[in-house]
């Protein structure tokens, strides 16, 4: 049996004016990635293991690169961790979704419609076409347990219910740093 090389997720790449994500956001999400990683006593070329369906089945490897050397200043910048964790993830989300489907974020959604962005094709981002197409809910854990990322799946797939009136294809994901583990279910 083959085994799969690890794919890259290069966190400056969030800063490089994705739709929906203006450079600094993406520079914000990148700084929180570096600190949640800090947190746990991760060190660079680690693996982040993301699993493609509900129960954890399949899965890939993806290596995280690229990201900032948090100073003392960056810690006191970001001491609120729920926060830091919360935009980490999304970060997190919003590249695995550009690695892993034929989606890109179009439009961050309000709080109303249960979601966290609207999803469109990323090959009608370079003509600046946002049409929705499908939706993502992200949730982010700095430590948990894989009880809690099930929880967490099952508490988000009701909560993106309440946009199911679109009829469009809906990502969960959930991203969890102590265990470098992230859940990706589509509904």
């Amino acid at each position: 049996m083959s085994e799969k090389k690890a794919t890259t997720l290069v966190l400056s790449e969030l800063e490089q004016g994705i739709p929906a994500l203006s450079q600094a956001l993406g520079k914000v999400m990148a700084e929180c990635c570096a600190v949640c990683l800090d947190n746990q006593n991760h060190s660079r070329g680690l693996i982040f293991k993301v699993a493609l369906d509900k129960d954890g089945k399949e899965a890939q490897d993806f290596i995280i690169q690229d990201w900032v050397v948090v100073t003392e200043d960056l810690k006191r910048c970001w001491r609120d961790l729920n926060e830091a964790t919360e935009l980490a993830a999304s970060g997190i989300a919003i590249l695995l979704i550009l690695k892993l489907t034929e989606f890109t974020t179009v439009e961050r959604a309000v709080k109303t419609t249960g979601i966290d962005y609207w999803l469109g094709k990323k090959e009608d981002a370079g003509r600046n076409i946002f049409k929705r197409h499908a939706r993502l809910e992200i949730s982010g854990l700095l430590s948990g347990t894989e009880s809690q990322i099930r929880s967490r799946v099952r508490y988000k797939l009701k909560q993106a219910q309440q946009s199911d009136y679109s009829m469009l294809p809906a990502f969960i994901i959930v991203v969890e740093f102590s265990n470098l583990l992230a859940r990706v279910v589509r509904k």
